[in-house]
């Protein structure tokens, strides 16, 4: 028997409504990323002219405003949400355009952001399962 390929089925849900990513064991510090090229990313992307197309499928974003529409893109459809972030000792409520600025000041942040969405086998039906069956019990006793 071979390798199956049903390994690959996608949840379709996670895709779109993203998946938490944290940065702390409490899980109060963390990103809402949803998968990248993701529908709502892709009505949202194939409105824009073919060259931009062209040059963020390739990674040759030039222009400032060619990263600041980046951005906004990101943060409007694969970054969706986050917990437990701040910017100089300062605690940040999400918001889209917030999250854009973010980016446009840590490079770094974008391709964390980018670079996470792209993880397929985060959104894989099974690995979400499997994931969910290997968390810890709670601590509460009801």
């Amino acid at each position: 028997m071979g390798f199956d390929l049903e390994e690959f089925t996608a949840d379709e849900v996670k895709e779109l409504e993203g998946i938490w990513v944290y940065f702390d064991i409490e899980e109060t510090q963390g990103l809402l990323v949803a998968e990248a090229w993701n529908e709502n990313f892709m009505k949202a992307f194939r409105k824009f002219p073919r060259g931009f197309q062209n040059r963020a499928r390739m990674g040759t974003l030039d222009t400032k405003t060619d990263r600041r529409v980046w951005h906004k893109l990101l943060a409007e459809t694969i970054l969706l949400d986050w917990k437990g972030i701040s910017h100089g000792g300062k605690s940040l409520k999400y918001d889209p355009k917030v999250a854009a600025s973010m980016m446009g000041e840590y490079k770094k942040f974008v391709k964390f952001v980018w670079d996470t969405a792209c993880e397929e086998s985060l959104y894989m039906k099974e690995k979400i399962e499997e994931d969910e069956k290997n968390l810890p019990a709670s601590s509460a006793t009801g």
